[in-house]
């Protein structure tokens, strides 16, 4: 039975056929390339070509994590997952994915005792409104990760967060906030991200949403949201009965 796999990137979609040269599904065409595979636990491993677009942009900067669902579909089927991991042999790239409701499941009962928060920042738990912590921005210029941006920031205050870039729907995580470059008119934020953004220009709109390192003192100065803390900020660092010695 002919089959597919669709990927979806913010933005951009992708569709190949497996193990056949080009396949018509639902009224989309699948172009040739995929090999699928199974993973030692349940995950579906999708094999394409290193050259390919796809691939390309996932191992550009040394295969950084980015938002990617999987669909993998025939005539009477359709699989939905998420890539986790990316492994390459210089040849092809592998994409390992694993089912969105085994992702919802392990998200759902995955909490630990922590004194770390465990609550997705904006989730129901969380209780805090993305809009309320999202700024937009004209971009100002750009080197590799770094975004210069047309406004200042407080110290940190995006470290840990999500870029949105509008004009594409591409998502990048905020890997730091850099100091500030500031000239005699203008002050501008400086953003490193932990995944280049591609088809971002000068001039183009982000939106850039606050971050959280989920720790109590975090929750308490920049959010005033300790009521919904889902950490244990005064769990013992150490074993209260081991001995000193």
């Amino acid at each position: 039975m002919p089959s597919g796999v669709e990927f979806a990137l913010p933005g951009a979609v992708y569709r190949f056929a497996v193990d056949a040269p080009e396949v018509t599904l639902g009224g989309q065409v699948f172009a040739p390339a995929a090999l699928v595979s199974a993973g030692p636990h349940g995950e579906v491993i999708v094999s394409i070509p290193i050259e390919h677009p796809l691939a390309r942009r996932f191992i550009s900067g040394g295969i950084p994590r980015r938002q990617c669902e999987v669909k993998v579909v025939d005539e009477e089927r359709v699989w939905r997952g998420e890539v986790t991991t990316i492994d390459s042999d210089g040849i092809r790239v592998r994409f390992w994915a694993e089912s969105t409701l085994s992702l919802t499941f392990d998200r759902q009962i995955g909490m630990v005792a922590s004194r770390r928060c465990q609550h997705e920042l904006f989730g129901a738990a969380c209780g805090l409104m993305r809009e309320t912590y999202t700024r937009r921005f004209a971009v100002v210029s750009i080197s590799s990760y770094d975004l210069a941006l047309d406004g200042v920031l407080e110290d940190a205050w995006a470290s840990d967060g999500e870029l949105i870039h509008l004009r594409t729907g591409e998502k990048a995580t905020v890997a730091a906030q850099c100091v500030a470059t500031t000239t005699p008119e203008h002050s501008h934020a400086v953003i490193s991200l932990c995944a280049q953004l591609h088809d971002v220009m000068t001039g183009d709109m982000v939106d850039v949403a606050a971050g959280c390192d989920r720790t109590i003192e975090t929750c308490r100065a920049k959010f005033r949201n300790t009521a919904n803390f889902g950490g244990m900020p005064h769990l013992p660092l150490r074993n209260p009965f081991a001995s000193e010695s």
